[in-house]
């Protein structure tokens, strides 16, 4: 139900109320008019609405407490004042004759139906504020989050460009004839990145092509390129994944596990079971990556992507055994 139905059905359901009160003080008077029973649920309803409206927002809201108490006892008292002086014009003759007539009564009970206007009032009111203001605190920090992803996804880019350029660097410096195919890989990584990464989600075969795009580049430049494996199984079909998800940890891998002259391993396996991926990156620990103060910005960036998109639905392990960095990533995907 959104906001505007259930405005609509608590008012319905407080004019509801209004009336079966005001049903229930007409049956304590046997002869009461019409015009009477009118009277009552329309001095009740303006009675509620100038609390829900005035009262409440301008005294309740802002901690005028007393002025606000005093206010409610001025409305419910002119409110019941009203109905007794109808009913003394609608029994004039009657009341005279009788100084206790039962309209003592109907007054007091008056006054009890008026409050109970006014509580529902002050209560309803109170709900829709505490709603909205859990509704705009929900909006912010949802607001907060999208724009600390799209940062933490910016952060990306530069950092896979500058290790991208640094390959084809490397392989101009050797005058190599693969450098223009890198740089077309690099044209269509770029392509990927600027016209469908900007989405929330993408299709994971997309993002796989893109992962393998990215390894192929990065094996232009090693002088043993079995020395890196890329293995994908599984069934990829419409699964969809945040972009830039799994590459810092293959960036990583490939600026800190690769050596040009040969000594390089580096594997990554992505197994797709279902709406379940499951990701492992292994690479051998050089002295680059132990001295490096920078080492593992990406990582950290990565990792509070997972927990912001992902809180509950993934399960990450990163660990160093055996001179090896290692990377264990268990995602279900939405």
């Amino acid at each position: 139900m959104n906001k505007i139905n259930r405005q609509v059905l608590i008012h319905f359901l407080i004019w509801l109320a209004i009336i079966l009160m005001a049903v229930l003080d007409a049956t304590l008077e046997d002869d009461e008019s019409p015009v009477l029973f009118l009277i009552r649920i329309g001095v009740g309803i303006i009675i509620f609405y100038i609390n829900y409206l005035i009262l409440i927002p301008k005294l309740f809201f802002r901690k005028r407490i007393a002025l606000y108490i005093l206010s409610v006892f001025a409305l419910i008292y002119t409110g019941g004042t009203i109905i007794y002086e109808v009913e003394l014009l609608e029994h004039f003759d009657g009341l005279h004759d009788d100084p206790n007539h039962e309209h003592h009564n109907s007054k007091a009970i008056g006054f009890l139906v008026y409050t109970i206007f006014m509580v529902l009032g002050t209560i309803t009111r109170t709900y829709n504020k505490l709603n909205k203001n859990e509704l705009d605190k929900r909006e912010i920090e949802s607001q907060k989050n999208a724009s600390e992803l799209e940062a933490l996804k910016n952060q990306i880019n530069p950092h896979f460009l500058f290790n991208s350029l640094n390959s084809i660097c490397s392989l101009a410096v050797k005058k190599s004839d693969e450098t223009p195919e890198a740089i077309i890989m690099l044209s269509g990584l770029m392509r990927y990145m600027l016209y469908e990464a900007t989405d929330e989600l993408v299709l994971l075969e997309k993002e796989i092509a893109y992962i393998e795009n990215y390894v192929n580049l990065q094996k232009l430049r090693l002088a043993n390129k079995d020395s890196v494996s890329l293995t994908v199984s599984g069934a990829v079909n419409s699964q969809k994944i945040p972009p830039l998800l799994l590459i810092s940890f293959i960036e990583n891998a490939f600026k800190y596990g690769v050596d040009i002259s040969g000594d390089t391993n580096v594997t990554i396996t992505i197994n797709v079971n279902k709406n379940t991926v499951r990701f492992y990156c292994l690479n051998r620990i050089s002295k680059k990556q132990q001295n490096d103060e920078n080492s593992g910005i990406g990582l950290q960036n990565t990792k509070k992507r997972l927990q912001m998109l992902y809180p509950d639905n993934h399960k990450l392990s990163i660990a160093e055994e055996n001179g090896n960095f290692i990377v264990n990533l268990s995602l279900k995907l939405d």
